[in-house]
C-alpha cells in the first residue's frame, strides 16, 4: 500500500534527470517505507533507465566471494556488448558471463571486478541507457574485510562512478544510519555524498491515510497515539480493523508485545550481560546504562545524540531500539509505539522499587 510520498519521488527524480554527481545515502527509521518508496520510484521510470537492485536481505556476507556472489548473475552470452542489449529494465545482480565470473574467484583482484563494473556501466553509457545501482540493507555489508577494507574500496568506487566520470546514480539503503556515519567519515565521503531521509508519515498523513481506509476521527487519533506514523504498523492495524477486531484491544497488544521486548532486553543485561564490538573492541553494556539512556525519553520525544552514552546508544541503535538522525544528530526511539513501550516499562520499574 503506497501513500502520499509525492515529495519524496519529485526528488529521487529530479536526482535521476541530472548528471550523476554524488553517491546517496537513502535512510530512515525501520519501517518507514524507504524499498516501497524505491520500487515506486523505479516502476515509473521510463525505458531509458536500466536498474540493478541487489537486496542484501537474509544474506550471510562474511568475504569478498560472497558478497562477488551476490553481487552478479552469470548470463550466458560472452560479450559485454551483448549482454547490455539484452538487459531488461530490473535486474537482481550485475549480468557477467561465466567465463569471467569464474576468473573472479581465481586469482583475480577486487579491483578487477570494479574494472569490470566501470566498462559494462560505461558500455551502457555508449548504447543510450542511464545505469542506476541500488544496494538495500546496506548494514549486511558491516565488517566485510579482505585484502584490506573492501567495503571502503567499495565506496569509493562508488564515489568514482558517481562524482568522477558520472556515469551511474549510486543509491545505498538503510535504516543503520550508524553504519552510514561511520563509512562517510572512514571512506572520506565529504562532499561525495548526500544523505536521503524517508521518515515515517507525519501526523496529519498518518491520520489521512488511516481515514482513508474507514476509520473514525476518534479510531485514527487513538491508533496514532499509539502507533505514530509508522507506515507498516498502520497497515497491520488496518488489516486488523477489516479483519473485525476491536482497535483497542490489538493496539494494547502490540503496546504489550514492545514491553515484553523491552523487559527481556532488561533482564539479559541484569542478569547476563551484554556486550557490543565497536571498532574491533569488544565492550559492556550494563544494565543501568541501558536504563539510563530509556530515562531521557520519559519526557522528550528525540535528544540531542551527543549528551548520551556512547556504548549504550550504539547498543541500543543495533538492536533497531533507537534511530540515529545523522544530519541533525538526535537520537529518539524507531516507533512511537516503542517510545510509549519504553515510558511504561520505566514507570513499572519506579513502581517496584
Amino acid at each position: 500500500m503506497f501513500f502520499n510520498r509525492e515529495e519524496e519521488i519529485k526528488e529521487f527524480n529530479n536526482i535521476l534527470k541530472r548528471k550523476p554527481s554524488r553517491l546517496y545515502f537513502v535512510y530512515g527509521p525501520i519501517n518507514s517505507g524507504k524499498t516501497e518508496l524505491i520500487s515506486e520510484v523505479i516502476e515509473n521510470l521510463n525505458k531509458e533507465y536500466k536498474v540493478f537492485y541487489i537486496n542484501l536481505r537474509g544474506k550471510f556476507l562474511k568475504n569478498y566471494e560472497d558478497f562477488v556472489r551476490v553481487l552478479f548473475r552469470i548470463e550466458k552470452k560472452v560479450k559485454v556488448s551483448e549482454i547490455i542489449s539484452s538487459l531488461t529494465k530490473v535486474a537482481t545482480g550485475i549480468p557477467i558471463s561465466k567465463e569471467f565470473f569464474e576468473e573472479i574467484f581465481g586469482e583475480k583482484p577486487i579491483e578487477d571486478v570494479f574494472d569490470y563494473l566501470e566498462e559494462f556501466f560505461i558500455g551502457m553509457e555508449k548504447k543510450g541507457f542511464k545505469p542506476v545501482f541500488i544496494l538495500d540493507e546496506l548494514q549486511m555489508l558491516r565488517g566485510l574485510n579482505i585484502d584490506g577494507d573492501l567495503l571502503y574500496e567499495l565506496f569509493n568506487f562508488f564515489v568514482r562512478l558517481t562524482k568522477e566520470i558520472k556515469i551511474c546514480n549510486v543509491f545505498c539503503i538503510t535504516s543503520d544510519s550508524l553504519f552510514f556515519e561511520d563509512i562517510y567519515n572512514k571512506s572520506e565521503l565529504q562532499e561525495r555524498a548526500e544523505y536521503l531521509l524517508i521518515d515515517d508519515f507525519s501526523r496529519a498523513d498518518a491520520l489521512e491515510f488511516l481515514m482513508q481506509s474507514r476509520f473514525s476521527n476518534n479510531e485514527a487519533e487513538l491508533t496514532y497515539n499509539y502507533l505514530g506514523g509508522k507506515p507498516q504498523l498502520l497497515i497491520s492495524i488496518i488489516d486488523a480493523k477489516q479483519d473485525g477486531k476491536k482497535i483497542e484491544e490489538v493496539l494494547e497488544l502490540m503496546l504489550l508485545d514492545q514491553k515484553s521486548k523491552l523487559k527481556f532486553l532488561l533482564e539479559d543485561a541484569r542478569e547476563l550481560g551484554l556486550s557490543i564490538k565497536i571498532e574491533e573492541k569488544e565492550y559492556k553494556v550494563t544494565y543501568e546504562e541501558i536504563l539510563d539512556l530509556f530515562e531521557v525519553f520519559l519526557n522528550n520525544e528525540e535528544v540531542e545524540a551527543g549528551f548520551t552514552k556512547k556504548i549504550p546508544r550504539t547498543f541500543l541503535i543495533r538492536s533497531n531500539l533507537l534511530f540515529l538522525e545523522p544530519v541533525r544528530g538526535t537520537l529518539k526511539p524507531q516507533s512511537r509505539l516503542l517510545l510509549k513501550a519504553i515510558r511504561e516499562v520505566l514507570i513499572e520499574i519506579d513502581r517496584l522499587g
